[in-house]
């Protein structure tokens, strides 16, 4: 058992870690709220995800787990709340409603009421902060993305509702099976499961990212392309191979020319085109 146990973990470990820096990487490339919503729950799960290989491989930090939970809880609600709030972000962004400003004053106000839990030296007001994030606050969540769902029926193209709706109902589902499953100390089942589930669909969402890429990357008329920038001959060349991946350094071989001579061509077609980095001039040429 503690082997699989093991594995599991390192196994979850890698594939986060991958989803994680791939969606830094496509927000780089491709600058969208949904990007870096994502990446910023992913660097939440790897953060819950080495604090669990530290409560069960470091007997010392289990102990101080288990302490730290109860000196102070505040710290903890904030986590949960950091996920439930990229949760409502990803979903309010894939149905085109993203967070109004009435709303995000109840987020602040809950965020203000969980700091305060940590200075307030009173056991009714620890109770209700206790019972307002881990389960109001999670309702609302769930109520408030099912709303917007039904609301924008119509609005939002199917493929985008269809993933919400997914995203929903396998948030809904573990808050449900988590009442019904034993509490297993630091390790939180359905909340571990969902992780899962939502970072294989990351892993997919990524995969048909560089798919399409790819597919525009076939299809790219980069005559067309070199013509609507006013790129000469030899920078339409250099501008296709740049776009295929190619190096300076590879550019020149094929080319038999000078590195120098490379990167003067590449900066003349960077300033025509108006962008500052290969992945722009990629994003530049795909997105057409």
């Amino acid at each position: 058992m503690t082997y699989a146990l093991f594995l599991y973990s390192y196994l979850i470990t890698i594939a986060t870690s991958v989803t994680f820096f791939g969606f830094v990487a496509l927000n780089i490339r491709k600058p969208r709220r949904l990007h870096a919503l994502c990446a910023i729950l992913f660097a939440l799960y790897l953060i819950d995800i080495t604090i669990l290989w530290m409560v069960d491989y470091i007997p010392e930090f289990s102990g101080l787990f288990d302490y730290s939970l109860i000196s102070t809880r505040c710290f903890y609600a904030l986590f949960n709340m950091g996920i439930l709030f990229a949760y409502r972000g990803i979903v309010g962004d894939l149905l085109d409603s993203p967070i109004s400003t009435r709303e995000g004053m109840i987020w602040i106000l809950c965020f203000v009421g969980i700091l305060a839990e940590g200075s307030v030296k009173n056991d009714l007001y620890t109770i209700a902060v206790e019972l307002v994030f881990s389960y109001a606050l999670r309702l609302w969540t769930v109520g408030n993305a099912l709303f917007i769902y039904i609301r924008q029926h119509g609005l939002v193209e199917r493929g985008r509702r269809r993933s919400a709706l997914l995203f929903i109902a396998v948030f809904a589902i573990m808050e449900l099976a988590e009442f019904a499953i034993p509490d297993a100390g630091a390790r939180r089942i359905p909340f571990e499961i969902m992780g899962l589930v939502y970072t294989i669909s990351g892993i997919v969402y990524l995969y048909l990212q560089l798919r399409k890429n790819d597919r525009a990357l076939e299809t790219l008329n980069h005559h067309d392309f070199a013509r609507s920038h006013n790129l000469t001959r030899r920078e339409e060349e250099i501008c296709l191979l740049v776009l295929q991946g190619r190096t300076n350094r590879e550019i020149a071989e094929e080319l038999h020319v000078s590195i120098g001579t490379v990167k003067t061509h590449v900066r003349h077609i960077f300033e025509k085109v108006g962008v500052g980095t290969r992945e722009d001039l990629r994003s530049a040429a795909t997105d057409r």
